[in-house]
């Protein structure tokens, strides 16, 4: 159960990625939660959107498409898909980041962008007293966290997916990166679909 103060930080978190969205974009959020949270506040602002959640509780509607699967080391979407892909507050939860990254490279346009959110190493301390002690936030959330990143290992990890940082900043006092990085217009995938 999401408590005040989760649900507080994923409205912040879908807040900072909607002014980078536009009518016509098709929209991938990895990890969209169980109610598909961000695609439903957006769905009237985009094109297409589409919802990857181990865990999620919904069925596809109107311009919503939601696919329940466990994301390992491969994203089920075929090359230069999407003009956008989300992953907020997900990549400190995978066993694989890396080769999310290099999937979400592959599966976005030309041109496309990522944008990321995920706690940072200060983060960790106050996010387990907030769950553990004062059960403000979700035990279960932040125990299946296997790192926090700072900010230079995170854009070393994006660059090394040869994504281009067009923006890197801290938010929520510094205990959060927000990162948007774009694949390159002239990208070309090497990797099967």
């Amino acid at each position: 159960m999401k408590s005040v103060l989760d649900k507080a930080a994923k409205n912040l978190r879908m807040r900072k990625v909607k002014p980078f969205i536009k009518k016509t974009d098709y929209v991938c959020d990895i990890g969209c939660g169980v109610e598909a949270d961000f695609l439903v506040s957006i769905k009237s602002f985009i094109g297409k959107g589409w919802g990857i959640d181990q865990k999620t509780a919904i069925n596809s509607f109107d311009n919503i498409i939601i696919k329940k699967t466990r994301l390992v080391t491969s994203i089920p979407f075929e090359n230069n898909f999407f003009d956008i892909v989300t992953m907020l507050a997900v990549l400190e939860h995978l066993d694989h980041p890396e080769e999310i990254l290099k999937e979400i490279f592959r599966i976005l346009k030309p041109g496309g962008i990522v944008i990321l959110t995920t706690p940072t190493p200060a983060a960790k301390k106050i996010l387990e007293f907030l769950a553990y002690k004062v059960k403000l936030s979700s035990m279960e959330e932040i125990s299946d966290h296997k790192h926090y990143w700072s900010r230079d290992e995170l854009l070393k990890e994006m660059q090394g997916s040869n994504f281009d940082i067009v923006a890197a900043k801290y938010f929520e006092f510094g205990l959060n990166n927000f990162i948007v990085a774009k694949k390159p217009e002239n990208s070309i995938n090497l990797l099967p679909a």
